[in-house]
């Protein structure tokens, strides 16, 4: 994880797996597997802290980004995984905490 640089198993979907059956006219993908959703899995969690991020995401924190991250997000943190399976209330929980800051 890029911030608290603790180790920890994150699921991601390999896109070899994800077949695109079409796309809605806002450009969301509809999978032809419903069961492979890649957009459920495009947040990853720490477990650890609850710090939330996307491969789109800066490596890049400014000085005080990791004060306000301690304060909203970790000090409530109640410790939990999501690296099995997501369902779409999940994946919701997961964008919320990305979205946080």
């Amino acid at each position: 994880m890029p911030f608290i640089k603790q180790k920890s198993c994150i699921k991601k979907v390999r896109s070899r797996f994800v077949k695109v059956a079409k796309y809605v006219t806002d450009f969301c993908p509809i999978h032809a597997d419903s069961a492979v959703n890649s957009l459920y899995y495009n947040i990853f969690v720490c477990p650890h802290c609850g710090f939330s991020y996307s491969e789109d995401f800066s490596r890049y924190f400014p000085p005080t980004t990791m004060e306000i991250i301690l304060e909203k997000v970790s000090s409530h943190w109640v410790p939990h995984h999501f690296s099995k399976e997501r369902s779409i209330k999940d994946a919701i929980n997961t964008y919320k905490l990305a979205a946080e800051l």
